[in-house]
Parts: C-alpha cells; sequence; structure tokens
C-alpha cells in the first residue's frame, strides 16, 4: 500500500513538471511570436 503511495505520488509530480515544460514553451513560442 506504501508502495502504491510512493508510485502515485511520483507520477503526479512527474505529471505537474511535465505541465510546467509544456506551459514554459508555449510562453517562448507565444513571446517568439
Amino acid at each position: 500500500i506504501i508502495i502504491v503511495k510512493l508510485t502515485f505520488k511520483l507520477s503526479k509530480l512527474i505529471a505537474a513538471k511535465k505541465a510546467n515544460l509544456i506551459q514554459q514553451t508555449q510562453r517562448a513560442i507565444y513571446s517568439i511570436i
């Protein structure tokens, strides 16, 4: 059960990082345009 919680937290963290990265790239693209 603890391992599942850890993996869930990790996946959420990775998803958040990916979303943040996508937002940053989108902002960069918009600033260029």
